[in-house]
């Protein structure tokens, strides 16, 4: 079931990258800021379950940095577009090879974390500092980044104010350390107490995840009423928390998928992600679709250009 939501979820993703499907910008502007913001948090929970789980971390660490360098090799003439010399071409490549370019953002982030969480696991004295601490660790992270986001712009804080500020420079917390880094050690975690959590009951996971659904909800109308339209809800104080809900309940729904499906699910989802505003500006330069079907093609185009590059290429290397 776990893979069933990451591919729903990274289908949702890819619709809010497409032109409005509601004629009222702040109807959209809760479908997108507040509806759709547990995907990438379950994403990166996902990754981290799997990564721990993983038999092989070195391989596992080396088939997301090659889906990260793929994807940087087909987005080069986007990164590039507009640079004016060569020092000005390197720039931008440095920047989007640390940070991301736009949505790959989440790929950089996974690649940066997981490497961090292989190299602590590699010095003995480290991993058994950073074991002690890593729960209290990531939360500090979540909520520090949570507060640098947005938060910082309402705040008559001085330091909150200049560091937010600071940190707005370099694309803010939406990245490996306020984000990324933290979300998948609590996806390791959830892969390590596995048969402990399980024995939450499902109705409180439920309720959790409405409880704090909830909350986010009228986070992002506060942040709405103070900010205005462009608020961007990626890192909040509550909207990774339902995340971690749903997570945990999708163990609980036995879906009997074989195992080559749920993997090729898995798989696939990434693909989606990462291609999908590519597929969607071909398709919108040679057709003119509405919304719905555009989404749909797109979706279909991703996963038909997925086949094609595991089959000529990610198997073959």
């Amino acid at each position: 079931m776990l893979d069933l939501c990451k591919a729903f979820a990274c289908i949702i993703v890819a619709q809010c990258h497409m032109p409005s499907i509601f004629p009222d910008p702040v109807w959209e502007m809760y479908y997108v800021q507040w509806f759709v913001r547990f995907c990438v948090p379950l994403f990166f929970l996902s990754s981290g379950y799997f990564f721990y789980r993983a038999k092989d971390k070195t391989k596992s660490l080396k088939r997301i940095a090659w889906l990260f360098a793929l994807s940087n090799l087909l987005y080069l003439p986007l990164i590039l577009s507009g640079a004016t010399g060569l020092s000005e071409m390197f720039s931008k490549l440095r920047w989007d090879l640390v940070f991301g370019y736009e949505h790959l953002w989440y790929l950089s982030a996974t690649v940066e974390g997981l490497i961090l969480w292989y190299l602590l696991e590699k010095i003995p004295v480290l991993n058994r500092i950073f074991r002690k601490v890593r729960v209290p660790l990531c939360l500090c992270l979540l909520l520090i980044g949570a507060l640098l986001d947005e938060y910082y712009l309402v705040s008559s804080n001085t330091l909150i104010f200049s560091a937010g500020k600071f940190l707005s420079n370099y694309g803010g917390p939406r990245n490996v350390v306020f984000l990324g880094f933290p979300l998948l050690i609590f996806g390791g975690l959830m892969a390590e107490y596995e048969q402990s959590l399980r024995k939450i009951p499902a109705w409180l996971l439920v309720a959790v995840w409405m409880v704090f659904r909830g909350l986010n909800f009228l986070e992002c109308r506060w942040l709405f009423e103070h900010l205005g339209l462009g608020i961007s809800n990626d890192v909040t104080f509550f909207g990774w928390i339902p995340a971690l809900a749903l997570f945990e309940l999708s163990f609980r729904i036995k879906v009997p998928l074989p195992d080559s499906i749920a993997k090729l699910l898995r798989r696939m989802a990434e693909y989606v992600y990462v291609l999908h505003p590519l597929v969607t500006m071909f398709i919108r330069a040679h057709l003119d679709l509405p919304t719905g079907a555009l989404w749909a093609a797109t979706v279909l185009g991703c996963a038909g250009l997925y086949i094609l590059l595991e089959k000529n290429f990610v198997l073959k290397r």
